[in-house]
C-alpha cells in the first residue's frame, strides 16, 4: 500500500483543471446570456436559447467538482493542513468552494427576489475569483518548493 501523501497526481489535477474550466465558462457564459442578451422572439423578447444548456452544464460540472472535492477534503487536507506555507491560500480557496456550494443552493431554493439578487452577483464574483484563488494556491507550493532546493 503507497504511503498517504499530499500531493495529487497529475491525472485527478488535470481532470480537475477541465472540470473547473468548463464550469467557469458556463457560469460566465451563463451570465453574459441571462443579463445582456435577450433575444426577439414570436412573442416578444424573451431568454437565449443557448442559457438553458448552458446552466446545465453549468450544474453538472458543479456537481463533478464537489466530487473532488470531497476528494481533495479527505485525501489532501489532512497532510498538507501540516505544512504552513499554503494554509492561507488553502482556507481561501476551501471557504470560496464551500460558499459557491452554498450558493448554488439557494439560488435554486430561495425565491424572493431581492435576496436571490445579492446572492447572483456574490456567487458571481467569487465563481469569477476561483481561479485565481486557485493559481495563487498553486505558486505558494511551487515558491516553497524553490526554496527548499536552495
Amino acid at each position: 500500500m503507497k504511503p498517504i501523501t499530499n500531493k495529487i497526481s497529475h491525472l485527478y489535477q488535470n481532470i480537475f483543471y477541465i472540470l473547473l474550466a468548463a464550469c467557469w465558462v458556463t457560469g460566465v457564459g451563463f451570465f453574459i446570456l441571462d443579463t445582456w442578451l435577450i433575444v426577439e422572439g414570436e412573442f416578444g423578447p424573451e431568454k437565449h436559447f443557448l442559457q438553458l444548456p448552458g446552466l446545465q452544464v453549468h450544474a453538472a460540472t458543479a456537481f463533478f467538482i464537489m466530487v473532488f472535492f470531497g476528494g481533495f477534503f479527505f485525501g489532501h487536507m489532512p497532510r498538507a493542513r501540516k505544512v504552513p506555507h499554503s494554509q492561507t491560500s488553502g482556507w481561501l480557496l476551501l471557504s470560496a468552494l464551500g460558499y459557491l456550494i452554498f450558493s448554488a443552493y439557494l439560488l435554486y431554493y430561495i425565491g424572493n427576489e431581492n435576496i436571490r439578487f445579492y446572492i447572483m452577483y456574490s456567487h458571481l464574483i467569487i465563481g469569477v475569483l476561483l481561479p485565481i484563488m486557485l493559481v495563487c494556491h498553486l505558486r505558494s507550493h511551487k515558491q516553497h518548493k524553490r526554496k527548499l532546493k536552495r
